[in-house]
């Protein structure tokens, strides 16, 4: 029987969309016969009526919506026939039941304001505030300060260049006159020399002379 509750089913569609009178007296003759063949076997659809309570030995809830003028799990909607084969149920009427709606909910209680200690934590964020600012004036000072002594310390090296330069230049004026002093020496040797030869060539004359 199971396997003829498709064609139930069918049945059912077509009684239920448009046709002419014709196609429906030609289908109602048709389902009928079918009932009958159902009966005969001491099989029957499952009554469902709308605004029924839901009964879990009969229906199966495919979902609920929320009704406010219904009672809870009132069947607003039938999806698909159930089926009873004597007493046994060979398949459940799917419906749609009814559910109360959820309380709206309660407001929560303002937090009661504690003033005094409001007050306090202003202060102590002031306090980080200023201890802040501080951090951030720290590193421009040390800044300025690492700047005066790289200063400082750039004038000293270019003093200290300028009395090297100044040394040097006294080196090499204590050195020019020590250059100059083999030269004279060597004018001094010529002369010595050179009255020596003419001292010789004189004492040769006196000798000749004599």
């Amino acid at each position: 029987l199971k396997n003829f509750l498709a064609v139930y089913d069918s049945f059912k569609k077509a009684l239920g969309a448009e046709s002419t009178e014709a196609e429906k007296q030609l289908l109602t003759s048709f389902y009928d016969q079918f009932m009958n063949v159902f009966k005969s076997y001491d099989a029957k659809p499952i009554e469902v009526k709308i605004n029924d309570l839901f009964d879990y030995s009969l229906h199966e809830a495919l979902t609920s919506v929320e009704k406010e003028d219904l009672p809870e799990n009132s069947i607003i909607e039938i999806i698909q026939d159930g089926f009873k084969y004597g007493k046994e149920v060979i398949r459940y009427a799917k419906v749609i039941v009814s559910r109360k709606p959820k309380p709206p909910p309660e407001p929560e209680p303002e937090p009661e304001s504690e003033p005094e200690e409001a007050g306090e934590e202003e202060s102590a964020e002031d306090v980080k505030v200023e201890d802040t600012s501080l951090q951030e004036d720290r590193p421009k000072e040390e800044t300025k300060e690492k700047e005066k002594v790289k200063e400082k310390r750039h004038k000293k090296h270019k003093e200290d260049k300028k009395e090297e330069e100044s040394a040097e230049e006294v080196k090499i004026e204590d050195s020019s006159p020590q250059e100059d002093r083999p030269k004279e020496e060597t004018k001094e040797k010529k002369k010595v020399k050179e009255k020596k030869q003419k001292k010789h060539k004189e004492d040769k004359k006196e000798e000749k002379s004599s």
